[in-house]
């Protein structure tokens, strides 16, 4: 058995993000009424204040935040075993060697939430929305992700965590999932 490394899992994440954004955008259009100054201002940091509209902003962020769970959940816990991204970079997430739960695949995305929670505190408490804050959320990130480049089975601590692998190739298939024909005894 193969483990996805950091270069492939990066790329796959990185084609996610694409399409969840991609989403993302199109429902901030649709919240926003398709007025230019609120997209810019749920898009920019900074751009309105939390005060100017505290109920859009709160709700934007539960639904993208949701959207990103259901995303990722929907798709690991399926017979993909994978995003579309990983899908598409041939590997497949298992927990011994076998598809995950629903239950297991949303807590392995939870922890996706945890260095950007950090980082939002950070940034709260110290008010800095600067490149260094920049810097600080992708050496958040960084650590994070960096035991792909060291563990034996390429685990990153949300892996770690959960007990799961990224593995390269397909997916097995399983007698319930595959399309068999019916067989004489059952007609």
């Amino acid at each position: 058995m193969q483990y996805a490394g950091f270069w492939r899992r990066f790329i796959a994440k990185f084609i996610d993000n694409l399409i969840f954004y991609s989403v993302a955008f199109i429902y901030l259009v649709i919240i926003s009424g398709g007025h230019p100054h609120t997209i810019i201002s749920l898009l920019v940091k900074d751009a309105m204040s939390p005060a100017d509209h505290p109920l859009l902003i709160l709700i934007a962020g539960l639904m993208l935040y949701a959207f990103m769970l259901a995303y990722g959940t929907s798709f690991i816990a399926s017979s993909w075993q994978a995003t579309p991204g990983m899908r598409l970079f041939g590997m497949y997430v298992a927990k011994d060697q076998k598809r995950l739960t629903n239950q297991r695949a949303a807590g392995r995305v939870l922890l996706y939430f945890i260095p950007g929670i950090i980082v939002a505190i950070a940034s709260q408490v110290v008010n800095d929305h600067s490149l260094v804050n920049m810097w600080f959320f992708y050496g958040i990130y960084a650590v994070w992700y960096l035991p792909i480049v060291f563990t034996k089975e390429k685990t990153a601590i949300h892996d770690m965590i959960c007990g799961t692998r990224v593995i390269k190739g397909r997916p097995p298939v399983t007698l319930s999932e595959s399309v068999l024909p019916p067989t004489p005894s059952s007609i």
